[in-house]
């Protein structure tokens, strides 16, 4: 029985600190998601920080079609 009262004990001493974490974090998501959707309602900056640079996406093209050609090539030297 003393076992059962000190796991007892123990737990409930656990669970202020758990409850204190639990209530800081819940605080810190609903400020995050309130900073989210302010910037998102910036539909202009949105588009800006995520607008890819012409040089990156040449690049991106540019190596899109390299591996195609290698997929290509990879296939015609498993059929010979």
């Amino acid at each position: 029985m003393k076992t059962l009262s000190k796991i007892a004990s123990n737990r409930l001493a656990d669970l202020v600190p758990m409850a204190i974490k639990y209530h800081q974090i819940q605080e810190s998501v609903t400020k995050l998601q309130g900073e989210m959707f302010s910037i998102l309602q910036k539909r202009d900056l949105v588009d800006e920080l995520v607008e890819e640079e012409g040089t990156a996406a040449e690049k991106r093209r540019t190596l899109i079609e390299r591996r195609e050609r290698l997929n290509k090539a990879r296939l015609a030297l498993i059929k010979f």
